[in-house]
């Protein structure tokens, strides 16, 4: 469940209170996925038309096996696959020790495809994605027979988590409050309360600046707070332990800690 958070319950400003979590992605709130998707891909797109061949060649932190030129491939192949229902069939919110070969063979191949494109051809090709992705996520159009059921909600979050990581690696912050994030918080979130459930703990309050999420089921027994940013980024699985356990915990965080990260929790600190 999900409801706005007292300071912001002004006369004419409420936000709707939502159910369970798991119901957020079953809403297809088209016109306001299509907008964030679209939103944050220009402002990628203006960061990678401003940088050199040098910077085009800088690591991701966060995606410590490619570079921004790679990231951008992987962002084109999400694109191609969304509209062509190319993603494997996996449990999107099961154990990721059992998603996790299938889905880095998947992503390696969407670079790996692409590795002898210039940068600008990636880029090119990717502009002729999203021109059919666009009317897709604003449920003009259907996403092909096969297509994954959160797909619209999966590429939404993962275009978003990616600008973060891009700008990481750039020194260049920004978009933290963007609908991108918030949509994709939704997203994340909604596959955390699952996770919750089926390993038999009780619900975990998370409280932002701007909401508050119910994850799980029935009261909740323990509670995390951070920003909106911050607790995006937990859940995207770009915060090691010691920064996890680092935030404003109340209750067992040791219990719930191995479930926030959705892809898995990283070793490494990550500074952004």
């Amino acid at each position: 469940m999900t409801r706005t958070r007292p300071a912001d319950r002004r006369p004419g400003h409420e936000t709707p209170v939502m159910t369970a979590a798991e119901s957020v992605l079953a809403d297809r709130p088209g016109p306001a996925l299509a907008a964030a998707y679209q939103q944050t891909y220009a402002a990628i797109l203006a960061i990678l038309d401003g940088l050199s061949d040098r910077q085009r060649r800088t690591v991701i932190p966060a995606c410590p096996a490619w570079t921004v030129r790679e990231l951008a491939a992987h962002m084109t192949g999400v694109a191609a696959d969304a509209i062509t229902a190319r993603f494997p069939v996996v449990n999107p919110h099961g154990p990721w020790a059992e998603r996790q070969p299938v889905i880095d063979a998947f992503t390696s191949a969407q670079v790996t495809s692409r590795q002898d494109m210039a940068t600008d051809e990636v880029l090119a090709e990717w502009v002729g994605q999203v021109a059919v992705l666009a009317p897709m996520l604003r449920a003009e159009q259907a996403f092909p027979a096969g297509s994954i059921p959160i797909i619209d909600w999966m590429v939404v979050s993962d275009i978003a988590a990616h600008n973060q990581d891009l700008r990481g690696a750039l020194h260049m912050p920004g978009d933290r409050d963007s609908a991108g994030v918030a949509l994709g918080l939704q997203r994340y979130v909604a596959g955390l309360s699952q996770r919750i459930a089926a390993a038999g703990l009780p619900a975990l309050r998370l409280c932002t600046e701007r909401s508050e999420h119910i994850a799980g089921h029935g009261p909740p027994s323990s509670a995390l707070t951070a920003t909106e940013w911050e607790l995006f980024r937990v859940l995207s699985s770009r915060r090691s332990p010691s920064q996890i356990r680092s935030l404003r915990w109340s209750g067992d965080a040791e219990a719930y800690l191995p479930l926030l990260p959705a892809y898995g929790i990283p070793r490494n600190d990550l500074i952004e």
